[in-house]
C-alpha cells in the first residue's frame, strides 16, 4: 500500500512526496491538478461501486432465485407428423412466486411457428397438461422446440425439448379454369372427383393468371376493362383489386406471383408489385417508350420482357428482385410466350418471332448474353416447366413437344391437341392442359390421356392448387 504524506518546500515552490517507495516531487500548481484528478476518480469508482451494490441489492431482496422447469413429455427427438397432437406435462416451481408460464412451438431459430400459449398460473408450484395442434400446413419437415418459459416477475428461465415434424404430403386440392362467356369472367373448380363447381365470377376481360398454393390464392389480371383480382381461393371471395383506366389501350398485360408479392405489368410501362394485402411496395418502370409485358421471379433477379411501342424491337431486362432496381437488359428476337429458368443464371425464352413462328432462346444473366437455341417446328401457344432440365412445349400443329434442356432437342409428348395453355402437376405427374371446352390432364412421361373434363365455354386459363 502506498504511503501518501506531502512535504512543501516553500522555497522551491514544489511539493515533495513517497508513494509506493518512490518520492515524488512535482510543482504546487501541478500537485494541485493532480489531486483534483484523483479526487474525481476516487468519486466516480466509488459512485459505481456504491449502483452496482443498490441494484444487485435489490435484484437478491427481491428474489434472487429463477424459477424451475422440468418437461417430462414430449421426449427428447420425439416425431411427429403435421396435424398430430403435442401432449406437452411439465412442471414449474418458484422459492417464492411465480407470475406467468407461457408455452411455445419454435423452430431451430427460437421463432414461433405457431401462437403463443398463456399456461395459466395456479401458485408457486405447479404442473400442467397441454395439447399442441399442429395444425399449420406450412410446416416443413425438420426439428422444432417445444419451449416453456417461466417468470416471478424478476427471474425468467426457459426450458425446451427438441422433436422432429414431418411435413404434410403435398396433394391436389383443386384444378381451376377461367371462362368468359358474354363478357364475364368465371372460375370454376374441378374437384377430385372431376367434377365442375362454380367458385367466383366478375364484368370485365383478362389478359393473364396465376397462382399461389402457399397463400391458397388465385390471381387475374384484366386487360382493357376487367380488373386485377386477388381471390382467397378458401372463402371464394375477392380479396384485393386494382382498378383499370379504361381507354382505347389495354391497362393490364400480365400477372405473376413471386416471393410473396404478386407482380403486375402495365401498358403505361411499369412493373408494380403487391404485397399481401394489395398494398404497392415495388415498381420498377421500363425503358421510355417500352411496355412490359411477361414476367419471372428467379432468386435473386426478378425478370421481364418489354416490347416498344413504335417499332418491334423486344427486349428482355433483369432486376434485382429486392429492389426491383434494374441492372441490365439485352434484345431478344421473340414476342415471349413463356419465360422458364433451369438455374438462376440461365433463362428460356419461349416464343414466336414476328412471322409468327416458334423460336427458343436461351439467355445466360452473368454474361447477358442471349443465344438462339432451337428453331421450332411450329408457333408456341404455351409452354411450361416439369424440372430443371424438362419442359412442354404446346404448339399450333396441335401436338405438344417435351423439350430436353441438358441435349437441347424436342420430342413429341403427346399429339391431337391443341392446348391454348399447359401446367404442369408435380404431384400427379400429369400435364394439365386446357384446349377449346375442355380441360385434359396427360400422364407425364407417357403422354397419354388420362382424363377429359368438358366445360361450358371456352377455358381461357387453367391453374392448379395443391394444399400447400
Amino acid at each position: 500500500m502506498s504511503r501518501f504524506s506531502p512535504v512543501i518546500n516553500t522555497t522551491l515552490s514544489k511539493i515533495c512526496w513517497e508513494e509506493a517507495g518512490k518520492i515524488f516531487c512535482c510543482r504546487v500548481k501541478t500537485f494541485y491538478l493532480y489531486l483534483m484528478k484523483r479526487f474525481f476518480f476516487n468519486t466516480l469508482v466509488l459512485f459505481g461501486l456504491i449502483s452496482i451494490t443498490t441494484g444487485s441489492c435489490r435484484k437478491d431482496n427481491s428474489d434472487g432465485s429463477p424459477p424451475v422447469i422440468s418437461i417430462s413429455a414430449p421426449f427428447d427427438n420425439q416425431t411427429y407428423n403435421v396435424y398430430d397432437t403435442i401432449t406437452v406435462v411439465a412442471t414449474v416451481s418458484d422459492d417464492k412466486n411465480l407470475s406467468t408460464v407461457t408455452l411455445e412451438l419454435t423452430n431451430t431459430s427460437l421463432s414461433d411457428v405457431l401462437p403463443l400459449m398463456n399456461i395459466p398460473v395456479t401458485g408457486k408450484s405447479m404442473s400442467f397438461t397441454h395439447k399442441i395442434v399442429i395444425n399449420d400446413v406450412h410446416i416443413l419437415s425438420g426439428y422444432y422446440y417445444v419451449q416453456v418459459t417461466a417468470s416471478d416477475g424478476y427471474n425468467t428461465i426457459r426450458t425446451y425439448k427438441k422433436i422432429y415434424i414431418t411435413a404434410a404430403p403435398r396433394k391436389r386440392t383443386g384444378i381451376y379454369f377461367i371462362t368468359r362467356p358474354l363478357s364475364t369472367m368465371y372460375v370454376s373448380k374441378i374437384d377430385s372427383a372431376y367434377n365442375i363447381s362454380p367458385v367466383i365470377q366478375w364484368g370485365g376481360d383478362m389478359s393473364e393468371s396465376d397462382i399461389s398454393s402457399w397463400n391458397q390464392e388465385l390471381y387475374v389480371a384484366g386487360y382493357y376493362t376487367g380488373k386485377t383480382y386477388c381471390i382467397n381461393l378458401t372463402d371464394k371471395a375477392f380479396k384485393w383489386a386494382q382498378n383499370p383506366i379504361i381507354s382505347g389501350n389495354p391497362y393490364f398485360l400480365g400477372i405473376h406471383h413471386f416471393n410473396n408479392f404478386t407482380y403486375v405489368s402495365y401498358y403505361a410501362g411499369y412493373v408494380h408489385g403487391f404485397d399481401f394485402y394489395g398494398n404497392q411496395q415495388k415498381n420498377n418502370n421500363a425503358t421510355n417508350g417500352y411496355y412490359p409485358i411477361k414476367m419471372l421471379g428467379i432468386n435473386p433477379y426478378f425478370i421481364y420482357e418489354m416490347r416498344d411501342f413504335i417499332n418491334t424491337t423486344k427486349k428482355l431486362v433483369v432486376c434485382n428482385a429486392n429492389t426491383m432496381f434494374g441492372l441490365q437488359e439485352v434484345v431478344i428476337s421473340e414476342n415471349v410466350v413463356q419465360l422458364c429458368a433451369p438455374d438462376s443464371d440461365n433463362v428460356l425464352i419461349f416464343g414466336n418471332n414476328n412471322s409468327n413462328q416458334g423460336v427458343l432462346d436461351h439467355y445466360r444473366i452473368s454474361t447477358n448474353v442471349n443465344n438462339p437455341a432451337l428453331s421450332l417446328p411450329a408457333k408456341v401457344l404455351a409452354a411450361t416447366q416439369v424440372d430443371a432440365n424438362t419442359y412442354l412445349v404446346a404448339m399450333d400443329n396441335n401436338t405438344i413437344y417435351k423439350y430436353d434442356y441438358f441435349l437441347n432437342q424436342l420430342s413429341t409428348f403427346a399429339s391431337g391437341v391443341m392446348a391454348a395453355k399447359i401446367r404442369y402437376d408435380d404431384v400427379n405427374s400429369q400435364a394439365v392442359v386446357a384446349e377449346a371446352k375442355t380441360v385434359k390432364l396427360f400422364s407425364y412421361p407417357s403422354g397419354s390421356l388420362a382424363n377429359t373434363v368438358l366445360a361450358a365455354d371456352t377455358v381461357r386459363d387453367v391453374q392448379v392448387l395443391f394444399n400447400r
